[in-house]
């Protein structure tokens, strides 16, 4: 056994479950991972050492960490040669029932499931989270990658080339609240619903900050299709781009509240509409960028309600701010959707919108013109920062340390904001001696998700990204 490995995965099985925790390294201990399911108890981690493993996993019980040398290393290596195949005979990863706490699988490439009705990659029935994974090559009817019919966090994975016969060629979600961030859904396929996602009967849906693209349905929602039993949810800063759907629309929303801001909605095809907002539907839709091979760019059934502003769409829409111009991205060819400096969507969002993390007006789209690029600063009250301004861990759970040094002494401000660009405090706002300062920053108080800490001293500005996980 790897005694060095086993403590630095306890102290860390210890902050995301239990204070007594155990750890199995497999095939050190068990030959196969099922057999260290088998013989952990609730808070272990199990440890997977790089190989192929053709097994089909059942977590059901007890809660525990399901990863590979990833969790400890972050080599992305580690993810694309630990590899779990389903040999194409069942899902590849089922976890739990109603009654289980939440277990987390880490780091793995989870691929050849082939489950009828239960996902083919992966089943998730609590409040389990599956982060950094690839998931490929997986077919079920629902599901194609992942069938979530609990309160999941799905985060920072690859999931493609996955098919579904009936929805949710990426992900179909039912029932619970969930969080669905930071991925890259591509390439995947379902014959009806949902190319890339599906969300069907669920409560409060948050899809953010995901790279959705390439995706294919043959009716419903080439990219996404929301369907929340009157629940609703939140889109925002998502790139959707290059999704085919036959004869239907490439984002639908169906009954419910929702929250669309700051989307870019380019490039998908079909002979339907772009973005459908079906009947008894309310939504605020602001901040994004369509520009889409569709029919008609935005369709809003007559019982609906929604709210279309500061928006750049194609061939126009009525709307408070709204705009008719080519976005001017960086490089479509190549998938770069970031704007052009000249852009017309570089601080045409809606000014009561909160400021874009280089203290501007918010701009349109998913990606911000950072305009603190290419400034000359040279004239700064102080000079440029020496070792920039760094937080470890990262991510962190509650509490991460900000480390910032200053060559000279003068008034600083450390800021954090969220996703949005909304102040949510304030650690710092004084004059500073020069040499280097340390805080620790309490997150106990906020959910899940991407943070910003920014650095003001004199003219300089610096800001960096940090992702709280609970």
């Amino acid at each position: 056994m790897k005694a060095g490995i086993k403590g630095l995965i306890i102290l860390v099985a210890a902050v995301f479950s239990a204070a007594s925790a155990d750890v199995i390294i497999i095939p050190d201990d068990y030959r196969t991972i099922q057999a260290g399911i088998d013989a952990s108890q609730s808070g272990d981690t199990i440890l997977v050492e790089r190989g192929v493993y053709h097994e089909n996993l059942v977590i059901q019980g007890h809660s525990l960490i399901l990863a590979s040398r990833f969790f400890v290393t972050g080599d992305t290596l580690d993810i694309q040669n630990t590899i779990i195949d389903g040999d194409s005979f069942d899902t590849v990863i089922k976890i739990g029932n109603w009654y289980d706490p939440g277990s987390m699988i880490c780091g793995f490439t989870i691929t050849h499931g082939a489950g009828y009705y239960q996902g083919g990659g992966v089943y998730i029935e609590n409040s389990s989270m599956v982060r950094n994974n690839i998931i490929k090559n997986n077919s079920s009817s629902r599901g194609g990658g992942i069938h979530s019919v609990g309160n999941a966090i799905i985060a920072d994975n690859i999931i493609r080339n996955n098919h579904a016969t009936v929805a949710g060629g990426g992900i179909i979600t039912y029932g619970g609240s969930f969080i669905v961030e930071r991925n890259i859904i591509s390439d995947n396929v379902s014959d009806t619903y949902g190319g890339g996602i599906h969300i069907e009967d669920s409560q409060y849906a948050i899809i953010r900050d995901n790279v959705i693209t390439g995706n294919h349905s043959d009716s419903h929602g080439g990219a996404i299709v929301f369907y929340t039993d009157d629940e609703g949810g939140l889109l925002s800063g998502n790139l959707i781009v290059g999704n085919v759907t036959e004869s239907g629309y490439g984002v639908e929303f169906c009954p419910g509240e929702y929250d669309i801001a700051n989307n870019t909605i380019c490039n998908n095809m079909g002979t339907g509409y772009g973005v459908f907002f079906g009947q008894h539907t309310t939504a605020i839709f602001v901040n994004n960028i369509v520009w889409d091979y569709t029919y008609q760019q935005i369709f809003i059934a007559p019982s609906a309600t929604v709210t279309v502003t500061y928006s750049d769409v194609r061939g126009g829409f009525n709307g408070t701010g709204n705009i008719d111009s080519y976005p001017m991205f960086v490089d479509t060819a190549n998938g770069d959707f970031h704007l052009l400096a000249g852009s017309p969507c570089i601080d045409a969002g809606d000014p009561n919108s909160p400021y874009d993390p280089d203290g501007t007006i918010a701009d349109m789209g998913a990606f911000y013109f950072d305009q603190l690029v290419g400034i000359d600063q040279g004239s700064s009250a102080i000079p440029e920062f020496a070792g920039l301004i760094t937080n470890y861990p990262n991510p962190f759970n509650v509490s991460t340390r900000i480390s910032f040094e200053l060559p000279e002494s003068g008034q600083a401000a450390l800021t954090i904001h969220d996703l949005l660009g909304r102040r949510i405090g304030t650690p710092i706002n004084g004059y500073l001696q020069a040499g280097v300062h340390n805080i620790v920053f309490d997150g106990s108080g906020l959910a899940s998700g991407i943070y910003f800490y920014q650095l003001k001293a004199g003219d300089r500005t610096e800001i960096k990204r940090m992702t709280l996980i609970k």
